[in-house]
């Protein structure tokens, strides 16, 4: 399963984790081609890492329409 070796609280030492967490966090309701774009990422990498961070509740993932929207998850 996704993310599994990988504990909450070490999910953010990954820095592109870390600098995709800060930009959703500063973005409420941020599409997916707007963090790739506006991080440099590649597709398979941005998505690898949205899905780690709502995988361990950091993040969640709404559709909108045909775009996916990311909020951080209130603490």
């Amino acid at each position: 399963m996704l993310g599994n070796r990988v504990s909450r609280n070490m999910v953010l030492d990954n820095f592109e984790r870390g600098r995709i967490f800060g930009y959703v966090s500063n973005n409420p309701g941020v599409h997916f081609n707007k963090i790739k774009r506006s991080l440099g990422l590649l597709t398979g990498t941005a998505a690898y890492h949205l899905s780690m961070l709502e995988y361990h509740g950091l993040i969640k993932s709404e559709i909108d329409g045909q775009y996916r929207r990311y909020h951080r998850v209130p603490t």
